[in-house]
């Protein structure tokens, strides 16, 4: 199914984002079970003054997105408004949701996220069901520069992984997550009418109504060069803040081969600036080596997972070599194989893999633990 395709390659691309929250889309029930799952342990957000969304509506009916819109926007308003980045935010709560069809095939996708600037942390929760009628998903959270993630089929959640490295980057704030144009663009399309809200999720805001001239050329290639029959862009923005508090994105039409395309995001961002931490998942384990394994010291760790590190140190190859071979049974570890510049000893069950190399006038060394 080529729209999964383009979701997974979506989702590789933010696995740094931000969200959570409580939006349904029409007639997503699946969706909304697993938004609720996520959300137990989330504040939920004030109730917004915008119309509810009937959850029991099919997924084919168009949403009321025209009725009650300003037919007459301020223009004074609009020259005035921008929709602006988010690093100035301190801290958000953020859900997404998709559901899109192709043919016969629908999927259904959620994506919640926190974000916190200080400490610098990010949880990102992403679960759907796929056009099979498959469940599945992923977890990760960031804290500083320790990622730990975790990936689910079926509701049966694996094991924490964690992992660090020196060259690990501070989450990055994004609020625009399915990147089909930002709020910016369509804003100033001139397909915009003000529509009649003025609060949302407890936000003051400027709401904004497009139509589906808003949307423009690019959907043609995601109709893969087909007809883009209907759609909109309906959007919440902060007074406040400046960014987007709510979108709603939809459209629908053929591709080349006459193949029926339905598509419907859903975005509602909360807790603003708002106190909270994020913190380590319950039985995770911190990245790198176990206690029984030795770091030489003056090493310098280069990237850390569970069970594994890598390292490199300024000193000499034979120095690092007797290190460990002295080390390594004192830590009760038992050799099995020396072979050139790698060992492997065991230990009650567990396995020890070490592999060295000079480098630069420096020794990097790699040790894997395997149960």
């Amino acid at each position: 199914m080529r729209s999964r395709r383009w979701i997974v390659l979506v989702a590789i691309l933010v696995l740094s984002m931000a969200v959570t929250g409580c939006g349904l889309l029409q007639g997503v029930q699946e969706v909304t079970d697993v938004v609720k799952e996520v959300s137990e342990q989330i504040e939920t957000p004030k109730e917004t003054s915008a119309d509810p969304v009937d959850v029991d509506a099919d997924v084919d009916e168009e949403p009321v997105a025209d009725e009650g819109v300003a037919s007459d926007p301020d223009d004074s308003i609009l020259e005035d408004l921008e929709i602006v980045d988010v690093d100035s935010l301190d801290s958000y709560r953020q859900l997404l949701i998709w559901a899109f069809t192709e043919g016969e095939e629908t999927e259904e996708w959620a994506v919640t996220t926190e974000y916190a600037r200080n400490p610098p942390a990010q949880r990102t929760h992403w679960r759907g069901t796929d056009w099979r009628g498959d469940i599945s998903g992923w977890e990760m959270i960031q804290i500083g520069p320790v990622t730990y993630m975790r990936v689910s089929e079926e509701g049966e959640e694996e094991e924490w992984m964690s992992m660090t490295s020196e060259d690990a980057e501070d989450p990055e704030q994004q609020l625009d997550l399915y990147g089909l144009g930002s709020g910016e663009h369509y804003l100033r399309s001139g397909y915009c009418e003000q529509g009649p809200d003025r609060e949302f999720e407890g936000h003051p805001v400027v709401h904004m109504v497009c139509s589906k001239e808003a949307l423009g050329d690019e959907f043609t290639f995601w109709l893969f060069g087909g007809r883009l029959a209907d759609g909109g862009v309906e959007m919440w923005i902060s007074t406040e803040y400046e960014v987007q508090v709510g979108n709603i994105t939809w459209w629908e039409g053929e591709d080349e081969d006459g193949v029926y395309h339905n598509w419907r995001t859903e975005q509602r961002v909360w807790d603003i600036n708002a106190p909270f931490n994020i913190e380590t998942p319950e039985g995770a384990q911190a990245p790198g080596l176990p206690d029984d394994v030795p770091l030489i010291p003056g090493a310098h760790v280069l990237t850390a997972m569970s069970g594994m590190a890598s390292f490199e140190v300024d000193a000499d190859l034979d120095e690092v070599l007797d290190f460990y071979r002295e080390q390594m049974p004192e830590h009760g570890w038992t050799l099995q194989s020396e072979f050139g510049e790698m060992f492997t000893y065991t230990k009650n069950g567990r396995e020890a893999t070490l592999i060295f190399s000079e480098v630069n006038d420096k020794v990097n060394g790699v040790v894997m633990i395997t149960e």
